[in-house]
């Protein structure tokens, strides 16, 4: 899985802009979201050279019933999963009849596949499957949080990069990346959609000139 060793990359290559730096008082990964198949290699090249999709199915199984969540009215056929003990990490799932899992829960890359591990282990046994290993496993997204050591600004929410509402607590603060913070009034924020080292520091630059009342950047100001 890529990003395996997250907190390496961030120590080699994660610049925070000196001025945001000194008003953070804490600032981690919260939460991985983890995308698995069960897809084997060999199922694959069949599919390549008869033009059909085959994959192992995850059958219905009384013995999952009461670990599941199911939601009426959704087409797409699944298990929703919650673990316990909570203290334990071992996150939710998605476990879907097409071989397919999402996983989400505390707090790295390596904690979850660890636990994708664990839990497919005891999904095979409670659910009789065959012997199979997960194939493949992605983290497309993960969630950064923090704090700062004051208030936030009252004029964060007239910055450029700032969208806010009455509904809604927190300001949402536009960044050059897939990223977008949102800011709360305590100082506390969460930074969503984090995809690699280079997307965390966009977000981090973009909140720190809306901290710090930075003016619109004159090559947007000619677009605008």
């Amino acid at each position: 899985m890529r990003h395996m060793f997250f907190s390496r990359e961030i120590n080699h290559g994660l610049i925070i802009p000196p001025r945001l730096k000194t008003i953070l008082t804490n600032f981690s990964c919260q939460n991985v979201v983890s995308h698995v198949t069960f897809a084997a290699a060999n199922t694959t090249a069949h599919s390549k050279i008869y033009g059909i999709r085959r994959r192992p199915k995850i059958p219905c199984s009384l013995s999952l019933a009461p670990y599941t969540l199911f939601k009426k009215g959704i087409a797409c056929k699944h298990h929703r999963i919650n673990t316990i003990p909570v203290s334990k990490n071992h996150g939710k799932y998605l476990v879907f009849h097409s071989s397919q899992m999402i996983r989400a829960g505390k707090h790295t890359h390596a904690m979850a596949m660890r636990n994708t591990t664990t839990f497919c282990k005891w999904l095979r046994t409670t659910a009789n499957m065959p012997y199979q290993w997960h194939t493949a496993m992605s983290a497309p997204n993960m969630v950064v949080a923090g704090k700062l050591n004051c208030e936030l600004p009252e004029h964060v929410k007239t910055h450029w990069r700032a969208t806010h509402t009455s509904k809604f607590p927190g300001i949402a603060i536009s960044t050059d990346g897939p990223c977008t913070p949102e800011l709360y009034k305590s100082g506390s924020f969460i930074i969503p959609g984090v995809t690699s080292v280079e997307s965390l520091r966009n977000a981090l630059v973009a909140m720190d000139e809306a901290i710090h009342g930075d003016p619109t950047p004159s090559h947007i100001n000619g677009h605008l």
